[in-house]
């Protein structure tokens, strides 16, 4: 059960999901439903991600200006050199978290 007040006013016979008296620790976390593709108690997440990006190789011709070395009727834009260019790289880590209220998670205990 989701809990709002404070922690010391949980009422007696609840316990806060925090990992004693049995209760799981729930504190910073989201529940998901247990299911075909989560067990139960199974855990997982991360607090941050990056993203590794990689470019397709391509090239960029360059027009070879001193000297013009290239034929035909504009001998400086005829001859060019190319340069193979790919990126690769992973970006600075990021928080994934959309705006929230805290509540603690509290139990029934015997």
């Amino acid at each position: 059960v989701l809990w709002s007040g404070a922690i010391v006013d949980i009422p007696a016979g609840w316990a806060l999901c925090d990992g004693n008296n049995g209760t799981p620790d729930l504190r910073n976390r989201f529940v998901i439903g247990a299911g075909d593709t989560y067990a139960p108690d199974a855990t997982g997440g991360s607090a941050v991600h990056t993203h590794d990006f990689t470019s397709d190789a391509h090239d960029h011709g360059i027009p070879q200006a001193a000297g013009c070395p290239g034929a035909g009727p504009n001998p400086c834009l005829d001859g060019l050199d190319t340069n193979t260019e790919v990126a690769t790289g992973t970006t600075d880590e990021d928080g994934v978290l959309p705006p929230y209220l805290a509540l603690a998670y509290i139990m029934k205990v015997p």
